[in-house]
């Protein structure tokens, strides 16, 4: 890919797979990440790296300078409400403003299937209507049409909602998973017949980089999951077989009253349906998923 490509949130789990996925492409990167936030792995060496807050509208006029295109990975998914859509949100549109001001004439923005919100979402497509809860969910939608206004007035925009994003082993969720498989018990809602949709960052930077070399004349919105039928029980099948973990189970009868010591938020997060269709992502990006959870190396 010509031209130098701006990856915000470049020390995030997706955004350190961007960032990586590109230079071995032997594209040029410029790694934009927040002051004092997560540093970047000493194995990832950029081409250009430049700390920026997206909250700073002069941070981001700076940061952006002389890109040919935007990848926006920044995001924050927890903390008080105002942090979040003063990142999510507010960031968003400092973007918008620095790579209009620059004459940067393409953004792939990174969001989220959490628009969708809460109940069961069962082979949900890309033109469901968006019913989000909370501020994460919230910030972003909002952040999603104000690409959408800046698209209307030419602006080359992909925008690509990924699945519950999983890295390798040491990075949060993998490790919350592994540990729970190794000395905890997972909670089986509806007899472990729950649908989980989990991406790997992998397949999301793989996403990412077919959208910033992929034209598009009008503003496209895709999904980025894993585009397989995944059960509570198939996880717990591979988590024994490919990891040779306990990975014990207790049925839970009623999600709101889990057993004792089987903690509600592990519950919640395991009792509904997860499932995303991603026929439009493949048409348009030739995205074809190629990992799944959890096919990982465990930790040494």
């Amino acid at each position: 890919m010509t031209g130098l490509i701006g990856v915000t949130g470049a020390a995030g789990l997706v955004g350190q797979a961007v960032v990586a996925r590109l230079l071995a492409g032997e594209s040029r990167v410029r790694a934009i990440t927040r002051p004092g936030g997560t540093a970047l792995p000493a194995d990832l060496e950029p081409t250009e790296h430049v700390l920026a807050d997206v909250r700073q509208s002069a941070h981001m006029q700076r940061a952006v300078r002389g890109c040919s295109v935007i990848i926006h990975a920044a995001a924050l998914m927890q903390g008080p409400d105002d942090d979040i859509r003063g990142t999510n949100l507010n960031g968003t549109l400092n973007v918008l403003k620095a790579i209009k001001g620059e004459g940067i004439g393409k953004l792939v923005f990174v969001s989220t299937v959490a628009v969708y919100g809460s109940g069961d979402l069962e082979q949900v497509d890309e033109d469901r209507p968006a019913n989000p809860d909370g501020a994460y969910a919230c910030s972003k939608l909002s952040a999603e049409q104000a690409v959408q206004d800046h698209a209307e007035d030419g602006l080359e925009a992909w925008t690509l909602r990924l699945c519950t994003v999983y890295g390798p082993p040491g990075t949060p969720l993998t490790s919350f998973l592994l540990a729970l498989a190794r000395e905890g018990v997972i909670p089986l809602v509806r007899g472990g017949e729950i649908l989980v949709d989990l991406v790997s960052a992998q397949d999301a930077a793989q996403a990412c980089v077919q959208a910033a070399t992929t034209p598009t004349r009008v503003p496209r919105r895709v999904h980025i999951a894993s585009g397989r039928r995944t059960t509570v029980l198939d996880v717990v099948e591979r988590l024994r077989r490919d990891l040779a973990l306990p990975a014990l189970t207790v049925d839970v009868p009623d999600p709101t009253h889990p057993p004792d010591g089987v903690p509600i938020e592990v519950v919640q997060m395991l009792a509904e349906h997860r499932s995303f269709r991603i026929e439009r992502a493949r048409r348009l990006l030739d995205y074809r998923p190629e990992s799944s959870f959890p096919q990982i190396p465990p930790p040494l």
